[in-house]
């Protein structure tokens, strides 16, 4: 044994011991008699010599890195008052060259007062206690109890702190095109630049994927926050290099204060993370505070999630029909299906508010179901009181298109009220279509087989591309509302003209949305267009006002 009959090391066994760990891989270990005040250790980490220590705290607070003291120390303590069975903690050091190593020790008491404890580097290992070996910052449970001191040290001495919650926008797609091992290159290097921003007090830890946190501690004003911010994202504007090649990362970033915000540290985290989903939105290389006007944001779309999974059960969602006018029969040849939502807490949520956040928490599956359900069931009254139309067009998200069984559902739904599929077109985005583009078995190409359409909706936005009308079979181009307020201009109108030229070999029909004089519908007639729709011709209306105007539009055939 490594340790004579009084509990101290036996300085020939210990050697050999320790000599053959550390050729195995640098380990050390430390033995602390309490009541005696006599502490030893042997490690080859720092180089130092530590003679004059006498107890464990002293030892901690002498080779221990100084940020990383205070965690070290209430680890010990959590050991001491018998709160964990055995000692373990993971803290940084500064090597005999002046580099960050990280130990994780692991210790136990070998009688009533004589503890001894091992050492192990684990620096660029596998054994990933308190940090991440990739980046070798600090992982994100090591974070979190940094946060949560630095917290409790701001409301005691009355000062303040800032959370920057980072990621690199266009991660995936460097992965995607370069590899795994390539983005193992891009973190490391990220974050040994993210290092030259912050100061001697300052933390950085990295947490899953490519997400990094960064603590300022002790900040005296909000401009020293928007320094670095700026610095950090200002750095980006230009490229990396990583095995020679120029790649630029997307940076975005969050920005939350605290005791500010919030005194919790769970609290302090989804409020960055609402931040920086703030910023992806803003645009590249983005900071975006946490203030005041994101937290009414905030409670409001926390108020919509809670109240969302009760919206069917509790008959708070409605559908309402907006028709479509055939340009050339001057009929009506269909029907866009939208939701609309009524709650007794909100009032009423516009979709744009609530389908986001129903695709994120995955409400969408069992509300699109809700819709497609009732948009067929008003399909079939309308066909038996002799309501004839071509079309019905539902709307259906990126999370929908992704379940096993959805086709399925659609023939089953088709067959139960008796609807031919190509009565209904599924209006889809251009990012959903993306989404499925490298599918072996695309899902559209599965359902236009079984007859159902395709309509590639709000085209014209910023998503769209020209390639999105080749790569896929699509039976509908329905053109954004933000084209077509704009066809009165020279220019706007000759790519719109562009668009109509390619639709022989394209499309089946042209849609534009969001008409809202007669003479912007003028001018789509004379340019060909098949179909409109907007509040010119109707608003969207409930189902028994979409009859009666069906009704009265028929019989005078006027608009």
């Amino acid at each position: 044994m490594p340790f004579n009959d009084e509990g101290m090391l036996d300085n020939d066994q210990a050697k050999i011991i320790l000599q053959n760990m550390v050729d195995a891989g640098r380990a050390g270990l430390f033995s602390w008699d309490i009541d005696k005040n006599r502490f030893q250790v042997m490690e080859t980490f720092t180089g130092k010599t530590f003679n004059q220590i006498n107890t464990l705290e002293e030892f901690l607070h002498e080779m221990v890195f100084h940020k990383d003291v205070r965690l070290a120390l209430q680890d010990l303590n959590r050991f001491m008052t018998g709160v964990d069975d055995s000692y373990q903690s993971t803290f940084r050091i500064l090597d005999y060259n002046g580099e960050i190593r990280w130990l994780f020790t692991k210790g136990t008491m070998q009688s009533e007062n004589r503890m001894s404890a091992m050492m192990y580097d684990v620096t660029e290992g596998n054994l990933q206690q308190g940090h991440d070996h990739r980046t070798n910052l600090m992982n994100s449970d090591t974070f979190m109890r940094k946060l949560k001191n630095a917290i409790q040290c701001t409301k005691d001495a009355d000062q303040h702190g800032a959370l920057l919650y980072i990621d690199i926008g266009n991660f995936h797609s460097i992965i995607n095109k370069h590899g795994f091992e390539f983005g193992s290159q891009i973190l490391h290097k990220f974050s040994r630049i993210l290092l030259e921003f912050v100061g001697k007090q300052d933390e950085i830890g990295r947490f899953p994927y490519d997400k990094f946190m960064i603590l300022l501690n002790d900040i005296t004003a909000l401009p020293e926050v928007e320094q670095t911010a700026q610095s950090i994202s200002s750095f980006f504007d230009e490229p990396i290099y990583i095995e020679g090649k120029q790649i630029y990362l997307n940076i975005n970033i969050g920005i939350t204060l605290f005791p500010d915000a919030s005194l919790d540290v769970d609290e302090l985290m989804r409020y960055s993370d609402f931040a920086i989903n703030h910023a992806r939105q803003s645009g590249n290389q983005s900071a975006v505070f946490f203030d005041s006007e994101l937290m009414a944001s905030y409670n409001r779309e926390m108020d919509i999630e809670n109240e969302l999974p009760t919206a069917i059960y509790n008959q708070e969602l409605s559908l309402v029909y907006q028709p479509q006018l055939g340009l050339r029969n001057k009929d009506i040849t269909g029907f866009e299906v939208l939701v609309r939502w009524n709650n007794k807490n909100l009032g009423f949520v516009s979709p744009g508010e609530f389908i986001p956040i129903a695709e994120e928490k995955g409400y969408i599956v069992a509300i699109g179901r809700w819709i497609r359900e009732e948009s067929l069931k008003t399909a079939r009254i309308w066909l038996d009181r002799g309501i004839e139309f071509e079309k019905l067009s539902i709307n259906i998200s990126t999370v929908e298109i992704a379940q096993k069984g959805f086709k399925e559902q659609l023939l089953h739904l088709c067959a139960r009220y008796n609807i031919e599929p190509r009565m209904i077109e599924l209006e889809i985005t251009e990012r959903t279509f993306m989404m499925t583009e490298d599918d072996e078995n695309n899902i559209f190409t599965e359902i236009v087989k079984e007859g159902f359409k395709i309509a590639l909706d709000d085209f014209g936005t910023g998503y769209s591309n020209l390639r999105s009308l080749t790569a896929f079979q699509i039976n509908t181009l329905k053109l954004d509302k933000s084209l077509i307020d704009n066809i009165k201009d020279y220019k706007q109108r000759h790519i719109i003209i562009g668009i109509l030229g390619a639709k022989t070999y394209l499309y089946d029909e042209i849609v534009a949305e969001g008409v809202e004089d007669k003479e912007t519908l003028d001018i789509l007639s004379d340019l060909g267009f098949d179909t409109i729709q907007g509040y010119y011709f109707c608003r969207p209306l409930s189902r028994s006002d979409m009859e009666q105007f069906i009704s009265a539009f028929r019989a005078t055939n006027h608009y």
